[in-house]
């Protein structure tokens, strides 16, 4: 009953992390857009 448990919880614990990793792979494309933009901006 515990190791069902405990698997329970290491699922939810990976999901929670591709989450948080999709999350900042988008805040790393925002800030590339971000910083391309002012780039284009400046030149």
């Amino acid at each position: 009953m515990s190791t069902f448990q405990n698997v329970l919880n290491h699922g939810d614990d990976s999901k929670q992390h591709n989450t948080l990793r999709m999350r900042s792979a988008v805040y790393y494309m925002l800030l590339c857009a971000t910083t391309r933009f002012i780039t284009l901006l400046l030149g």
